[in-house]
């Protein structure tokens, strides 16, 4: 599993919304196929932050998290309670990954309105992890 389906995942658990219908990746389908509130995640790629003592590689991964409505508020809400669940020390458990911090490196902040006129939004997330050697 990437790190990329360990969050998505993780996400899901957290009954933040469900992968396939208000949550999706790198892009929204038709519109005319998806409810108007869902989120969608675009991984920013990453780079090795070094070694720990062990040798293992520490990675940290960066992802933006984005966020529509037609109701201006609930972006802002969903957006600020998504803020407070990833900063929450120790709280996130990746399948896979010994997440070492989660940090939430770009707040909630307002988007354009998209091409339908629906507000969005978006949060930026960078995780740190390391995988013991195999």
């Amino acid at each position: 599993m990437t790190i990329t389906e360990s969050f998505i995942q993780w996400l899901e658990g957290q009954g933040v919304a469900t992968f396939g219908q208000d949550l999706y990746l790198r892009r929204v389908p038709d519109s005319k196929n998806t409810p108007t509130s869902l989120y969608w995640i675009i991984p920013g790629g990453g780079f090795p932050l070094g070694r720990n003592r062990t040798g293992e590689m520490i990675k940290q991964y960066s992802y933006t998290i984005n966020y529509r409505s037609n109701k201006v508020k609930e972006v802002e809400e969903k957006l600020n309670a998504l803020e407070e669940l990833l900063n929450c020390q120790n709280c996130i458990v990746l399948d896979g990954y010994e997440v070492l911090e989660v940090e939430v490196n770009v707040f909630p902040s307002d988007g354009d309105n998209d091409e339908e006129d629906r507000e969005t939004g978006l949060l930026q997330v960078n995780i740190k992890t390391y995988k013991q050697r195999c």
